[in-house]
């Protein structure tokens, strides 16, 4: 996270953030460990998101008055799976009402007792039902949070569940 604080400070597009992090952290990679990483820097102003996705969960995008989809992006790397390999960058013109949801694989990787998975298909639909009812971003991730808790109940919680939701006010 440092890596990539540095380097956003000194003003790199968000693929040179990541293939300098991503050579930084290979060069040092003992344990052949891997980092996922979404990486969008979006400009408040115009709505435009510079975005690249290291291996990570695709983020879903609603456009104002539409269901949410996912993101598509061109795949890359996990961070530190091995030096100079290509990290490409993509666009998203936003406007206004547009959301964006990012989530870690344990929301998509969660299981109940007789282990079905709480997947990305069910996730959409239920993203899509819930902002029907719920205006505040809070609310919407409360009630997903909820969900989850009750898919899983009785089920231990083995991987990281981490929610982020943004709406763009233009």
């Amino acid at each position: 996270m440092t890596h990539i604080k540095n380097y956003a400070k000194l003003g790199y597009s968000p693929s040179r953030i990541l293939a300098e992090t991503n050579n930084r952290l290979a060069g040092q990679n003992r344990g052949a460990l891997t980092v996922s990483v979404f990486l969008g820097i979006l400009n408040l102003r115009t709505g435009l998101m510079e975005y690249v996705n290291g291996g990570h969960e695709e983020p879903f995008w609603k456009a104002s008055g539409q269901d949410f989809m996912p993101l598509k992006s061109r795949p890359c790397f996990a961070l530190a799976s091995m030096e100079n390999v290509p990290y490409w960058q993509q666009e998203l013109q936003l406007v206004q009402g547009d959301m964006l949801f990012l989530y870690t694989g344990g929301v998509v990787r969660a299981e109940d007792i007789k282990g079905n998975v709480y997947t990305e298909t069910y996730l959409k639909q239920y993203l899509d039902e819930l902002v029907k009812r719920e205006i505040s971003l809070k609310g919407i991730v409360d009630g997903l949070q909820n969900d989850l808790e009750r898919f899983s109940e009785g089920r231990g919680q083995e991987l990281d569940r981490t929610m982020v939701l943004l709406r763009y006010y233009g």
